[in-house]
Formats: structure tokens, C-alpha cells, sequence
């Protein structure tokens, strides 16, 4: 686990030329991922997606409007450019939208473990795309 501080000064280094990069923020709510997305995309110059804001509903089960979504990171990356997404099972929603990550941080904070409304949601997710398998792990908030 790196600071954060090293993860930018990594993906600076990446970015260098500019180049068609998706950055994936990945993690459960509450530990931190859109402040530390928000941080990265400050630092780094490049723009954020939120998917929060993609959202189509508001229950325990979240839907996004995939078509808008896809519509914006695909954009950025058609004209060679970095973009930054982030939300809860992002890697589940990437691959639905046939994107694939370049670059997959997973927040974490030892306090928080996320809702307990989604606790079985996030179980099943993280068996499938294993936090350890991110390319870098963030402790963030702590």
C-alpha cells in the first residue's frame, strides 16, 4: 500500500504523454472514494466521473443510465485523453459497459465496512473482483 501522495506521483509518470487511460476508484461507500477521487483528478489534471451522478435510482440496489455513462468516459477516451471514474462496484459496472480499466485503485478505511444493506452485494462482488488484485490499495481518511 502506497500514500497517496506516491499513487499521483505514479500515475503522473503513466500519464506522461497524454494518452486514452481509464482509472478506476474502486471501494465500498463510505471509505472515501469520491474525496479521493476528487483529490486525484485535482492533482492530476484530468477529469472525474462520478457515477453517483449517473444514477437512476435511489435504492439498495444501484442503476445507473448506462448509455449516458458510457457515452461520457467513452468520449474522453476516443479523443486520447485520461479520465478518472469511481463508485461502488465500478469494476461490475465497467464491464458492463465493455470498459476496461487501465488502472484500479481500491479504498479502504479500517473504520468503515460499508452499509449493511449491501453486505451480501459487496461479498459477492469482492469474490469476483478481489480488492487485492487492484493495482493499487489505499487506505484513505484514516
Amino acid at each position: 500500500m502506497e500514500t497517496i501522495e506516491e499513487l499521483i506521483k505514479q500515475l503522473q509518470t503513466i500519464l506522461q504523454p497524454w494518452r486514452a487511460y481509464l482509472i478506476a476508484v474502486d471501494g465500498r461507500d463510505g471509505v472515501g472514494k469520491s474525496p479521493l477521487s476528487r483529490y486525484m483528478a485535482w492533482k492530476l489534471e484530468v477529469p472525474l466521473v462520478e457515477t453517483d451522478l449517473y444514477l437512476a435510482n435511489d435504492d439498495c440496489n444501484p442503476a445507473y443510465h448506462m448509455r449516458e455513462l458510457k457515452r461520457v468516459l467513452q468520449s474522453r477516451l476516443n479523443h486520447n485523453r485520461p479520465v478518472i471514474v469511481e463508485g461502488i462496484f465500478i469494476r461490475r459496472l465497467l464491464k458492463s459497459l465493455d470498459l476496461t480499466p487501465d488502472f484500479v485503485v481500491h479504498v479502504t478505511r479500517p473504520e468503515c465496512e460499508g452499509s449493511l444493506a449491501w453486505e451480501v452485494e459487496f461479498l459477492a462482488y469482492e469474490s469476483e473482483f478481489q480488492p487485492e488484485s487492484a493495482d493499487q490499495q489505499i487506505s484513505w481518511l484514516e
